[in-house]
């Protein structure tokens, strides 16, 4: 969702006041709370942020701060 915004945003589909920027900003933290949260497996890939909570801790703080 945070790349699509983004890409209408930069491609001028979006008008110029709106805050996109904000917006696109707000879905990717979201998305990567629920990274952290919705684990089930301890390593899943190569992303840090979706190891079971406090594999990757200094990354999932970042993310939750």
């Amino acid at each position: 969702m945070s790349r699509a915004i983004s890409s209408c945003g930069t491609l001028g589909y979006l008008e110029n006041d709106t805050n996109w920027i904000q917006c696109a900003q707000f879905f990717k933290q979201v998305n990567d709370w629920f990274d952290v949260f919705n684990v089930r497996v301890p390593r899943s890939d190569s992303r840090r942020r979706t190891h079971a909570f406090a594999l990757a801790l200094d990354e999932q703080n970042r993310i939750l701060n």
